[in-house]
């Protein structure tokens, strides 16, 4: 497991820009912490071995960097999976770090709610946002997710309501909802968008779905800010703001509005039908 982390937390360091010309840093270390792992923990006060400048990479050490570097890419792509399909432990991990990272953008769709919605939320994960939104409303809700492992989490994370019937939790795509026609008054999600397999038919879909003058809350991260930070392309699919007020027009909503929450990094697309 911790080698699994050091991988994990190189992948991202060889990708990021900002670590952009330590990577074969980080790929040396690597390959130093698997051959002698005991020099590198930070147990006791023993001076750790000085690792060569990037520079003098020999030419077998070179082979090796082709290696570790191919299977970061891979470990990178295992973990961007996971957070358009949570799964296993490590899924339960991930959502539980992105409940706190974007804890504003949830709280940018919570305070729009009110307790006459209906509400459907699509890519519902641990249950976080359902959470909150039932705290603050006590209305009916309902949520899709791909992962059985997530509707299990949610489930035990919302028994109050789940118990009540008032929170319903299926396994279910976007793309083809199970929902009657404008049955809903608000639909919302978080940092799913990019991992739907059709967006405009995930947006006609829930189009469809929205009682007329419903509303649809998007919440997404900036296509600058995805510039400055590790994922793989093949996983999300990033759009800009242009772009999603676009998808809008040709899913048939009336309105597409952007607001900022945090500006430059992350934004509310507020779709109305």
């Amino acid at each position: 497991m911790t080698r699994f982390l050091i991988d994990t937390v190189s992948v991202y360091c060889l990708k990021s820009s900002v670590y952009r010309r330590s990577h074969q840093l980080c790929a040396l270390m690597i390959m130093r912490w698997q051959n002698r792992p005991t020099r590198y923990l930070p147990a006791n006060s023993r001076s750790r071995p000085a690792v060569r400048s990037a520079t003098a990479i020999t030419g077998e050490e070179a082979d090796k960097l082709e290696v570790v570097v191919e299977r970061m890419g891979k470990i990178l792509k295992y973990v961007d999976s996971q957070f358009g399909n949570p799964r296993g432990v490590i899924g339960e991990v991930i959502c539980f770090f992105m409940n706190r990272i974007n804890k504003k953008m949830y709280q940018s769709v919570v305070t729009r709610i009110s307790k006459e919605d209906k509400i459907l939320d699509i890519g519902y994960g641990n249950g976080y946002l359902i959470e909150k939104m039932y705290k603050k409303s006590g209305t009916s809700i309902a949520g899709i997710d791909i992962s059985d492992d997530m509707r299990k989490a949610a489930t035990k994370r919302n028994h109050f309501g789940v118990d009540k019937g008032d929170i319903k939790l299926y396994i279910g795509d976007c793309c083809d909802l199970q929902f009657d026609s404008n049955f809903f008054d608000i639909v919302t999600t978080v940092n799913t968008i990019y991992f739907w397999n059709d967006t405009l038919q995930g947006l006609k879909e829930i189009q469809r779905v929205l009682n007329d003058g419903g509303l649809f809350y998007n919440a997404v991260y900036s296509k600058e800010y995805f510039a400055k930070t590790p994922y793989t392309e093949a996983i999300y699919k990033i759009f800009d703001q242009s772009e999603y007020i676009e998808f809008g027009k040709k899913a048939g909503f009336s309105e597409a509005t952007i607001v900022d929450i945090i500006k430059g990094t992350n934004y509310l697309v507020i779709y109305k039908k």
